[in-house]
């Protein structure tokens, strides 16, 4: 999912009873990423493979904040960074009643384009 300069992609593991989300930052300053809990727990790993707990506030959404994209080295073009902050994955048990996202295609043409 695109939300301007916040990146997210879910990634679902019926298999392992998780879902994990993947969150990074493609604008220059520091940006809170929230996200809608699927219990009343939550973990971050970050690029270093450290765990650590998250808060699942009382509304039921995990609020993170996510490091600013640095790489801005385009010629002419100092407002563009090409590759985001670092990345942040959001590990959640998928309850027993889970219902996965549909998927989505929006980056992929329609029936009859090329």
């Amino acid at each position: 999912v695109d939300e301007g300069g916040l990146n997210r992609v879910y990634l679902e593991q019926p298999s392992f009873g998780r879902r994990m989300t993947v969150l990074w930052n493609g604008g220059p300053q520091p940006r809170t990423a929230t996200i809608a809990a699927l219990g009343t727990s939550a973990q971050a790993m970050d690029g270093f493979g450290v765990v650590r707990p998250l808060e699942v506030a009382d509304d039921g959404h995990i609020r993170v904040t996510l490091a600013p994209a640095t790489a801005n080295t385009i010629p002419h073009f100092p407002e563009a960074y090409f590759i985001g902050g670092e990345p942040l994955l959001v590990l959640e048990s998928l309850p027993a009643d889970y219902a996965p996202f549909a998927p989505t295609y929006t980056n992929l043409p329609l029936r009859g384009q090329s």
